[in-house]
């Protein structure tokens, strides 16, 4: 027959890798467990609550549970922060996230998490003591760092900006909305404002276009008539001009 338990964590396993929320699991397993079992299911809250203290589910704020198939939660023993360290670690953080700044106040579950882990040697003094929410808590134990590169990229993105080296600009804003994408580091923020202009280029037919103009514009030429006035003429009216005083002058003669 099955349990309360069994069909608590038989949602999270359906809904694996998800933030649930703790009234959608209510929701469905009351129904669930009356439906085959012909009874109703009471305070499922607890059975969610003993889950997450079994290391079973993850607690991401108030709430909120997750199941990760690939959990691992430490087993290591010993060595823990007393309940004054933890106040006076929690205070000299301000009582929010090390690395995202999210508080109690917005929902988040808190913890004072070993700066170098227990397993690697860390001890429980106040200088080896940081807060992390769940999200960066669970980041850190399973992939053993809590950040996965987009700081770096944003100072490479900023350096861009002040080279405007455009072909970086563009790799890089690429890599930026790939973060945001899939909400990833969305504490980090990018001043998306920096868009990228196109260098300025001279268009292909723009000398052609340029000599069309001035080739349309005929110079002017100083000439001396034949009375000694000084005038201005274009090439064209020059060449005539010539020609005619030329023939003038041979008729005279």
């Amino acid at each position: 027959m099955i349990t309360q338990r069994d069909i608590v964590l038989e949602f999270f396993k359906n809904n694996a890798n998800k933030n649930v929320l703790t009234a959608e699991v209510v929701d469905w397993v009351t129904v669930e467990y009356k439906k085959r079992t012909k009874k109703p299911f009471r305070d499922p809250d607890r059975q969610i609550r003993q889950l997450y203290s079994d290391g079973i589910l993850q607690k991401i704020k108030n709430g909120c549970y997750r199941y990760d198939p690939n959990y691992k939660p430490s087993t290591v023993s010993g060595d823990s922060f007393t309940q004054a360290q933890r106040d006076e670690i929690l205070e000299a953080g301000n009582y929010r996230c090390c690395i995202c700044g999210v508080s109690e106040v917005e929902g988040a579950q808190l913890h004072v998490d070993h700066v170098v882990p227990r397993s690697k040697g860390g001890r429980a003094t106040i200088d080896n003591g940081q807060v992390l929410c769940s999200h960066h808590n669970n980041m850190k134990k399973n992939y053993g760092q809590t950040e996965t590169c987009k700081r770096m990229y944003n100072v490479l993105y900023q350096q861009a900006v002040n080279l405007n080296d455009q072909k970086m600009l563009s790799f890089l804003r690429d890599v930026m909305e790939v973060y945001d994408k899939h909400n990833i580091n969305s504490h980090i923020n990018w001043d998306q404002s920096n868009r990228l202009v196109k260098p300025t280029s001279i268009h292909k037919n723009a000398k052609t276009k340029k000599a069309s103009i001035k080739k349309a514009r005929p110079s002017k030429d100083l000439i001396i008539d034949t009375q000694g006035s000084i005038q201005k003429e274009s090439s064209g009216k020059l060449a005539k001009k010539l020609m005619k005083t030329s023939s003038s002058n041979i008729n005279n003669e």
